[in-house]
């Protein structure tokens, strides 16, 4: 891998040729590192890949004209052809008329988001890991199958205004399924220390949906009160990002929160904000234009109170923007990759006993969902049960659901005091009041 001096050079050599050939301004974008991922199945590993990688984006300005290439050959003389190229198409382009400028240089913080551990981590120690949980899966007659991966990268930016930053950053993920002859268990982790994952524990977790979850039944379609675990909340978040939260979404009326600004769009009990300099997330202090990331409260007790901006829509609207850019060519527009739900007091034992009766959800799959109300369709998976009088009592086979995210989150009755963080977003566990569940799987 190359360190940051090199690459601040190789940067710097990039910048000064693009001027020399006429480029009014330019930015350039690194991104180097390397990924390890180690699959298992059948509670077997069968699958080790390692993958080596550098790229660099090129964007240049002429006038308000703008285009973008990339190379993954750092040979001055691919280089230089990739310059040239991206020239052309910048040419070729129609002038952006609310194109202003790239952004000038602000002070980044510093913040540590590389771990050695996981960025030198092996084959043979993410063997290690799966094997103690497959240990534990076996103890209960049962089968695991998952990932463990890990990752080092490297990210870079350099613009001919003065722009520098660089940052290096480590990243692991852990997913496991346990399976018996008609049920199935999950648990995950994510963290940038691959030291903190727990093999046993998450086995364990995920073997106790699968021995509880045994011979499911059926249950009639229907509106629900419902338990939705982290991982249930978090793939509701993750839409909410890019169909609702995104700023081309937003720009263009295609969002929930279009034109409602200062309105209340959700309950009062939900707090969302996005803070990609927070130590409980997977931090990353700059964006994809050297901005400094900012804390931006997007939903404060259901009002819309905020939206993020990369510089592009910061010029556009009179605005400072928020470090919420994306690489060139971005379709969504400024874009919040760290999403954080603000915890409620329930402890997840005492909301459950709440509920006279309902539905428990360890997690959604197949998912998708549409701009405006967020409909989001998809089917349960991996621990579905029938909540009676506070407790679970029976599993239930896996329900399809039609349900507007905008509405489940106006309906929350309860939020979990803890949070778990999955991918880069942090979220509760929630007990809402409504749920639509449209129909059955075998």
């Amino acid at each position: 891998m190359l360190d940051k001096l090199k690459i601040k050079k190789i940067l710097n050599q990039i910048l000064k040729y693009s001027k020399k050939v006429g480029a009014e301004q330019t930015e350039v974008l690194f991104f180097g590192g390397k990924s390890s991922l180690t699959r298992f199945a059948n509670s077997q590993i069968h699958q080790n890949i390692n993958k080596e990688n550098v790229e660099i984006s090129i964007r240049v300005i002429l006038g308000k004209k703008i285009g973008v290439a990339s190379t993954n050959d750092l040979s001055e003389e691919s280089i230089k052809k990739t310059i040239d190229s991206v020239l052309l198409i910048a040419k070729s382009q129609k002038p952006d008329k609310n194109f202003i400028s790239l952004p000038k240089p602000s002070k980044i913080k510093q913040i540590k988001s590389c771990i050695k551990a996981t960025a030198n981590c092996s084959p043979q120690k993410r063997a290690q890991i799966i094997k103690q949980a497959i240990k534990e899966t076996k103890k209960y007659d049962l089968k695991a199958s998952g990932a463990l991966s890990t990752s080092f990268s490297q990210i870079a930016v350099a613009n001919s205004l003065g722009v520098f930053c660089y940052e290096p950053q480590t990243f692991c993920s852990f997913t496991l399924v346990v399976s018996g002859e008609n049920s199935s268990g999950y648990a995950d982790f994510t963290d940038l220390d691959v030291r903190k994952i727990k093999p046993k524990i998450l086995a364990k977790q995920a073997c106790l949906k699968a021995i509880k979850g045994k011979d499911p039944a059926e249950i009639k379609q229907g509106i629900y009160e419902v338990f939705l675990e982290e991982y249930a909340v978090n793939e509701m978040l993750g839409y909410m990002a890019y169909l609702g939260f995104a700023g081309k979404a937003i720009e263009e009326g295609k969002s929930f929160l279009s034109g409602k600004i200062g309105k209340r769009v959700l309950g009062k009990n939900i707090t969302i904000w996005d803070n990609g300099l927070s130590l409980r997330g997977i931090p990353m202090p700059f964006d994809f234009e050297g901005v400094r990331k900012k804390k931006v409260v997007l939903i404060k007790n259901g009002v819309f109170k905020n939206r993020v901006y990369d510089s592009y829509s910061a010029h556009k609207e009179g605005k400072i923007s928020t470090g919420h850019s994306l690489p060139a060519p971005n379709t969504f527009g400024a874009y919040p990759a760290n999403l954080f739900m603000k915890a409620g007091k329930g402890s997840k034992t005492k909301m459950l006993k709440k509920i006279k009766k309902g539905i428990y959800v360890t997690r959604f799959w197949y998912v998708n969902a549409h701009h405006h109300n967020l409909l989001m369709t998809g089917m349960t998976r991996d621990g579905t049960f029938l909540i009676e009088n506070g407790k679970l009592t029976k599993p239930i086979k896996n329900l399809r659901f039609t349900q507007s995210i905008v509405e489940a989150l106006s309906n929350v009755l309860e939020i979990s005091k803890k949070t778990k963080l999955i991918g880069s977003n942090l979220v509760p566990a929630l007990r809402i009041k409504k749920f639509s569940f449209t129909g059955q799987t075998e």
